[in-house]
């Protein structure tokens, strides 16, 4: 088996169980190889991992629990209000109610 690379990096929790070490760490995966995870040696973020060069392989590696959670999440519409101004520039200092945002198009 041969490596195979994820169309994406990704932050993953990562352990090798088999070596008596059961403790699950946070690495940037980018593929498999010969039944086991590559992943940037030391990075915990996607900008750490473009200032390494050196890997180390896993042998285990799953989705971090906060991903799984919200993509079987619902959001309220208040909720996704809420994340799209808080992803916006800084800049904004008062946000507009729900109603007030689409009152024009009611």
């Amino acid at each position: 088996m041969g490596f195979i690379p994820f169309e994406k990096e990704k932050v993953m929790l990562v352990s090798d169980p088999s070596t008596g070490d059961p403790y699950e760490i946070e690495r940037v995966v980018f593929g498999t190889k010969n039944g086991r995870f590559l992943a940037w040696n030391g990075a915990k973020t996607i900008e750490e991992s473009e200032k390494i060069y050196y890997c180390k392989e896993w042998e285990c590696a799953k989705e971090l629990p906060v991903a799984e959670e919200l993509a079987t999440k619902t959001f309220t519409t208040d909720e996704v209000v809420e994340l799209l101004y808080a992803s916006l520039d800084a800049t904004v200092t008062k946000k507009p109610t729900f109603r007030k945002v689409f009152q024009d198009q009611l």
